[in-house]
């Protein structure tokens, strides 16, 4: 029963796989050919084609997890971990077809495909580790360090935002892995301040278009260098490096015009301030006082970001030397025409 089962769900997955090909070669034969107008728009059929595959895949999901879930306990660890690998490929085998079409529709389906695969990939390490009966933080740090680097190969092939956020969290999972295992309990902060020196320096990279695409690794830099410094012990340790961060965060916003940069770093400078009050004056002032100082300071970083908003134009591109922008904006640069020839001078020719 649990074989025909499993050869089901992969029947089925081949199948989805072989459709979703075929269709997306017809598509584009038929982009090849002139289409009369009367025809549906290439962007408008992409984006049906695109929910249809959404459907599909969830729908595979979703049977193919019932099926293989009834019987899960009762695999062996080669039949899981063969269930796993066969999972991986189907979904890398989609993503790359759909990566040959030039519509942003089906690199988005890919980008979706690809970290399934990602996932996928993740469970068949875990299952290599079982089948091995590895130590837990040893297991730990080998599914981390190979689906960071699977998914760091994936975004070298197609930058996407999915396949970047993927990659940063497989290189913070490496690290809290790499800390777990060579220190014995370690602290709390010996793998927040690792992880908060890491995201700064992935939202700096992204910035300088190091890392594409850019807004997604600043995004996830900026949130995860805000959020890092929360759980660092001593108290006085937590707050200063969050405020340091979260003013750092908002100076850097107004300084490079970068809109989202200052909202977050609003967020993270109210937050950080309200609990340093309520942990510092809680026991002096009473927990009225403390909120009241909190609405006081809501009301000031607000005053702060009204204030710097008129000053911020539309986010700019960072200077980059191979690619400046023209000075004309766009527009073709006038020609001046050619001054007249003065009469004595026609005469003399």
């Amino acid at each position: 029963m649990v074989r025909v089962m499993i050869g089901g769900l992969v029947v089925l997955v081949i199948l989805a796989a072989a459709g979703t090909a075929i269709g997306l070669w017809v598509q584009q034969s038929r982009a090849n050919q002139p289409a009369p107008k009367a025809q549906t728009p290439r962007g408008r059929s992409a984006v049906l084609a695109e929910v249809g595959a959404y459907i599909g895949a969830t729908l595979i999901l979703a049977g193919g997890t019932a099926a293989v879930a009834q019987e899960w306990s009762d695999l062996t660890e080669a039949t899981r971990l063969t269930i796993l690998a066969i999972v991986t490929l189907l979904f890398f085998v989609l993503g790359f077809v759909m990566r040959r079409s030039g519509e942003a529709a089906f690199r988005r389906v890919s980008a979706i495909s690809w970290a399934l695969s990602v996932a996928a990939f993740a469970g068949s390490v875990g299952a290599v580790n079982a089948l091995l009966d590895t130590e837990a933080k040893t297991a730990f740090l080998s599914i981390s360090a190979a689906s960071a680097a699977y998914a760091t190969a994936l975004w070298w092939a197609n930058k996407h935002a999915i396949q970047n956020a993927l990659m940063f969290a497989g290189v913070l999972l490496t690290v809290s892995a790499t800390i777990v295992r060579a220190v014995h309990d370690p602290d709390a902060w010996m793998i927040c301040v690792p992880l908060w020196v890491i995201a700064l320096g992935w939202a700096t990279l992204g910035w300088l278009r190091r890392i594409e695409p850019w807004w997604t690794a600043v995004s996830l830099g900026v949130v995860v260098a805000l959020v890092a410094p929360a759980n660092i012990e001593p108290a006085a340790a937590k707050y200063s490096i969050g405020i340091a961060t979260a003013v750092a965060v908002m100076a850097a916003g107004v300084v490079l015009k970068f809109v989202p940069g200052l909202g977050l770093g609003a967020i993270g400078l109210f937050a950080y301030v309200v609990g340093a009050v309520v942990y510092y004056f809680r026991d002096t002032l009473g927990a009225p006082a403390a909120l009241a100082i909190a609405g006081l300071l809501i009301l000031v970083i607000a005053a702060f970001v009204a204030r710097a908003l008129p000053f911020m134009r539309p986010l700019p591109r960072p200077f980059s030397p191979p690619f400046q922008r023209p000075s004309w904006r766009g527009k073709p640069p006038t020609q001046t025409p050619p001054s007249p020839t003065p009469p004595s001078e026609r005469h003399a020719a």
